[in-house]
């Protein structure tokens, strides 16, 4: 298999640009979906307020109170808003990925490009990343639910203890949930499983090899907000606070704001699909498809190495035959004796010549022995 630098090198500007496309396609259609949801959500939230909005007054301070008795309920309306919007952007995100996805798994798997893999396979893996992409909002959403209420609760008296603990557990649970299902996107994309079985085989693999996850963990986390740090905030800082925050800004800043963040996502990718393909055996110990996985010159070299090791163990079988082994066959079969002109022993035996292992067989157009 080749290095992560040589299939990255090879690789990693054109699935960049392939995937930059990608997105302006994708999220332009999903900015003009959102658009619409945020335009009835705010005509029913403003409609939901005013009557509360209405019996206020500012010479009576109880009046208030109208405002403070819907807040639970409106803190809970836009929770609930914002969740709905997030299941309906989850199609076009699961397009998103599963063409980033299958891009990705053939650049380092096969050590090959192709444009119109992320289209073909967008629309083929689709139903299988949307169904996992659910399954993440299913165990993701409520821990968002419950950071939301831990910082309400640090705002209100008597309850600031509660909200530092939930704060404190979420600190440790998130770690565990993000690496437990850090895997789950190769999988499912690689080994062509279901939604439910790829997070739980990436639990699986969590708990199997703690190390090598915290280490891939480590290593795209590190990777995303270290250039994020590096490339993306001091440019905003310089544009916002130093040029004092001009109208043209934002004519400079998005646009690279996006190509530097797409770029990271794509290398991020790249890293965890890496590293799927180096921990893969500790899931799949006996697939003989572990050692030829990948590609490089690593692969070619081992490849031309078994095949000259397969030709000299199997003088009776055709170079084709010898270099191409089967998953499902074993890799030398029987000599066939109609297709290879029989059976020599037994032409030896009908032509009197002695089948002794320790006497020389003549060739073929000597005489046999005079018998006596």
């Amino acid at each position: 298999m080749g290095t992560f630098f040589s299939l990255f090198g090879r690789h990693g500007f054109k699935t960049w640009l392939t995937y930059l496309l990608g997105t302006m396609l994708t999220t332009g259609l999903l900015w003009l979906i959102w658009f619409i949801g945020l335009l009835i959500g705010g005509i029913l939230f403003f409609a939901s307020i005013l009557p509360a909005i209405a019996e206020v007054s500012l010479e009576d301070p109880e009046s208030w109170e109208s405002l403070i008795e819907i807040a639970p309920g409106l803190i809970v309306g836009i929770v609930l808003f914002f969740g709905m919007m997030i299941l309906i952007s989850l199609p076009f995100l699961s397009f998103l990925n599963a063409g980033l996805y299958s891009v990705v798994k053939e650049n380092v798997f096969e050590n090959r490009f192709s444009f119109g893999t992320f289209f073909s396979g967008g629309f083929s893996n689709l139903w299988r990343v949307l169904k996992q992409s659910f399954l993440f909002f299913l165990i993701y959403f409520p821990l968002l639910i419950l950071f939301i209420f831990s910082v309400i609760f640090l705002f209100i008296e008597g309850l600031q203890v509660v909200g530092l603990l939930i704060i404190l557990l979420l600190l440790l649970v998130v770690p565990f949930v993000l690496m437990g299902t850090m895997f789950a996107p190769a999988i499912i994309i690689t080994e062509k499983t279901g939604a439910f079985r790829s997070i739980a085989t990436s639990f699986r693999l969590l708990f199997q090899s703690f190390g090598n996850v915290l280490l891939s963990f480590i290593a795209i986390a590190g990777t995303g907000f270290g250039l994020t740090i590096l490339l993306v905030l001091p440019v905003t800082f310089f544009f916002h606070v130093v040029a004092g925050d001009a109208e043209w800004t934002s004519l400079f800043t998005t646009p690279y704001e996006y190509l530097v963040n797409t770029f990271i996502a794509v290398l991020c990718t790249f890293i965890l699909f890496y590293r799927y393909q180096r921990i893969r055996p500790i899931l799949y110990p006996t697939d003989p498809r572990n050692e030829e996985i990948g590609g490089g010159t690593e692969g070619d070299t081992r490849q031309e190495s078994s095949e000259e090791e397969l030709i000299s163990v199997t003088p009776f079988l055709d170079k084709h035959e010898a270099t191409t082994p089967s998953f499902t066959q074993p890799v030398s079969k029987p000599l066939d004796p109609v297709k290879k002109g029989g059976d020599p022993e037994e032409k030896h035996k009908k032509r009197g010549y002695p089948t002794s292992p320790f006497r020389p067989i003549p060739f073929p157009d000597e005489k046999p022995p005079a018998e006596k």
